[in-house]
């Protein structure tokens, strides 16, 4: 079974969002998180890990 991020509607595949969040550990002060989009920039509609 495989996921794939892509639009419910137009079925265009996710972009990632690359966010640098900032935290108050010396060691390592900023953390990237890479997340998707939750709307198709195409379309508009909703963006899903779907079932292929």
């Amino acid at each position: 079974m495989q996921y794939t991020i892509k639009c419910e509607k137009c079925g265009r595949p996710g972009d990632i969002e690359k966010r640098t969040t900032t935290t108050n550990n010396y060691q390592q002060p900023t953390r990237t998180t890479t997340t998707y989009k939750k709307t198709c920039v195409a379309c508009g509609g909703r963006v899903r890990a779907l079932l292929d």
